[in-house]
């Protein structure tokens, strides 16, 4: 039995977020925490966005 695993993960760049099964909010917060922002930023951001600030 020969059991081969890929050691490079699939290309997702190009996968919408919808398919992921993300709320656009959720992918928001995701694509912020993702890009470094600490979550104290990430709040006020998404607050401001939301008109709350």
């Amino acid at each position: 039995m020969e059991v081969r695993i890929p050691l490079d993960p699939p290309d997702t760049s190009e996968q919408p977020t919808e398919s992921w099964g993300l709320a656009p909010r959720e992918a928001e917060v995701l694509r912020l925490l993702t890009a470094g922002v600490t979550s104290r930023a990430a709040a006020a951001a998404l607050a401001t966005e939301a008109g709350l600030r």
